[in-house]
Order: C-alpha cells, then sequence, then structure tokens
C-alpha cells in the first residue's frame, strides 16, 4: 500500500526490508524494528594540570539490534512447518541485510557480524519475535570475515 505524505519528508518505515543468514532465507523473517549506534574509542592525553591536551579517536563500529517475525511464506505454509524456522545465525556468522536504507546507502544495508546474545520470544496468542545482535567494525560496511 502506498504511502502519503504532507509537510517535510521524513524517513518512516522499513516495508521491504530482509535479513538473511546460512540457514535462514529472507522469506523466513520479517523485520519488525531496529536500533542502530555508533561505537568508537577515545584516547585522550592530558597536561601536568591534568588538563586535555589531545583526544584520538579509533575502533569504529556500528552495532544494530534487528527484531523479526518468525514466518513460513513458501509453498504451503503450515504451522509446523514455521515452528521449525526460528534460529539463530552462527557464532559470529554474516547476517545480510537489504532495503532498510535506500538502494545505494550503507549505513545498514549490506553485511554484518552476529554477535551472539539474540532471543526468539513467543508467547500465548502471539507471534514469534527473533531479536539478533549484530555488528560491522571500521569505518568500512564490510563486515569481518569469519575465520575457521
Amino acid at each position: 500500500m502506498a504511502k502519503v505524505m504532507t509537510g517535510v519528508v521524513a524517513a518512516y518505515g522499513i516495508d521491504g526490508s530482509t535479513l538473511a543468514f546460512t540457514g535462514s532465507a529472507t522469506t523466513v523473517t520479517d523485520p519488525q524494528g531496529f536500533g542502530l549506534s555508533d561505537e568508537f574509542t577515545i584516547d585522550e592525553a592530558r597536561n601536568s594540570y591534568g588538563y586535555t591536551k589531545t583526544r584520538t579517536g579509533r575502533d569504529r563500529k556500528h552495532k544494530i539490534t534487528i527484531r523479526a517475525l518468525v514466518q513460513m511464506t513458501a509453498g504451503s505454509p503450515t504451522m509446523a512447518e514455521a515452528l521449525k524456522l526460528g534460529q539463530f545465525p552462527t557464532m559470529l556468522g554474516i547476517v545480510t541485510l537489504a532495503n532498510f536504507d535506500s538502494t545505494n546507502g550503507t549505513l545498514i544495508n549490506g553485511t554484518w557480524n552476529y554477535d551472539g546474545g539474540g532471543s526468539l520470544n513467543g508467547e500465548a496468542g502471539g507471534y514469534w519475535e527473533l531479536t539478533l545482535p549484530l555488528s560491522r567494525h571500521g569505518d568500512t560496511p564490510a563486515s569481518l570475515a569469519v575465520v575457521n
């Protein structure tokens, strides 16, 4: 369904966004929300009076937590099959996010590393929701490669 805005144009919704990782196709989850943070380490040098003389920023990383519904859309979907789809990426596994920001956007779109600490929540009369903490290190959007 098309959206119509009046006044200023503001970022709105995440319709069409996808996430995928080994063992979980883009059709298995439906992103519902995210929280993105920008972090880095600051080193400070002080003079003999204890005042800051200079500061250095290093080790930048972006962290994002994705919330997504677990769903089954392929073939003839059944609840029994959908219940088998809730899973987590491998430790430090690569997760691909798409269609969160613009086609050429790299702030959110692209590859991320799974940081562990994910959760799968469900309740009587409610949908299953998967929460995945992800990170990306450095000033480029590339994730750290998995080394076996």
